[in-house]
Order: structure tokens, then sequence, then C-alpha cells
């Protein structure tokens, strides 16, 4: 892989994440084999995409029906730009 693949992939998978619309997150690694490490999750009230670690907010993801990934998490996180407080229960958010 050259320098300019490598940059093309970064490129790739920012722009990934950067188009979550609210509500939305992503799996990180995206390949199910791999444990999540945490997830990116655009703020259903403002948009605004959060990092978040598995192992900091007790997040137990899997697979549902139709192959539709679900995430359950356990303790709230906070919106960095709108302060707004979320947990996730069975793939729905909860404002808290």
């Amino acid at each position: 892989m050259t320098d300019a693949d490598s940059t093309n992939e970064a490129r790739r998978s920012r722009d990934c994440v950067a188009k979550l619309r609210p509500g939305q997150y992503k799996r990180i690694p995206r390949n199910r084999d791999r444990p999540a490490i945490g997830f990116y999750i655009a703020c259903p009230a403002c948009g605004f995409i959060t990092a978040i670690l598995a192992e900091e907010h007790e997040v137990i993801d899997g697979v549902i029906e139709g192959g539709d990934e679900m995430i359950v998490m356990l303790e709230d996180f906070v919106c960095g730009r709108c302060r707004k407080a979320y947990s996730i229960q069975n793939g729905s958010y909860v404002h808290r």
C-alpha cells in the first residue's frame, strides 16, 4: 500500500463517519469478527458526532434478526455540543 492509498483509505473512513445523520451510529471496527472497541454516535438532537469507547460506557452490541446492528448502552453518554445525556436501549435513544 502506498502513502496515497493509505491517505485515500483514511479519507474514505473519515467521510463515512462525517456523513452520519442525527441518531445514527457506526461500530468501531466495522468488522464483526472482532469485538467492538467503541462507536461513533451522532447526537439525535444536534447531530454532533461523539466517539464512545465500549469499555468506558458498558456497551453491548449485537446483531438482531434481519442482520441489523443493535447496541445497548448501560451508561449514559453526554453530547459534546448540546450537553444532552442519552443512553441506548434496544437500539433506541433514551433522553435522560
